[in-house]
């Protein structure tokens, strides 16, 4: 099937591996690891989730192509795929994707996100 390799002499379907950058089971169609993950080998495990704090746009990615949100600022879940899924942590306030700023002295923020900060 389109996206796969084989071994010389494969003698059945189920011996074809997904891509780097694609991820499927033997022998089937296999599709491009999403925006916010990738795969670097030859094989049907499933692409790699980029970790809490990171993010990448690109699909089919065969590297590790996961960017670093702004300070004071995360993704909340692994898979972050647009630099707007970086929120801004609790104390600090600006929009999604940064950049962020600390609330100023006598004011507060307890949630992650863009809400302003409360006095």
């Amino acid at each position: 099937p389109a996206n796969t390799n084989s071994a010389g002499g494969a003698a059945t379907l189920t011996e074809c591996q997904c891509n780097a950058g694609y991820t499927g089971s033997g022998g089937n169609t296999c599709s491009q690891c999403a925006a916010g993950s990738y795969k670097t080998a030859l094989g049907n495990n499933a692409c790699t989730l980029c970790p809490v704090g990171k993010y990448s746009a690109d699909v089919g990615a065969t590297t590790d192509t996961c960017l670093s949100c702004d300070s004071n600022s995360a993704t909340t879940s692994e898979g972050g795929s647009q630099k707007t899924d970086c929120l801004c942590n609790a104390g600090y306030t600006g929009p999604n994707g940064g950049p962020c700023a600390a609330c100023s002295a006598g004011s507060y923020k307890t949630a992650v996100g863009s809400a302003s900060c409360t006095l």
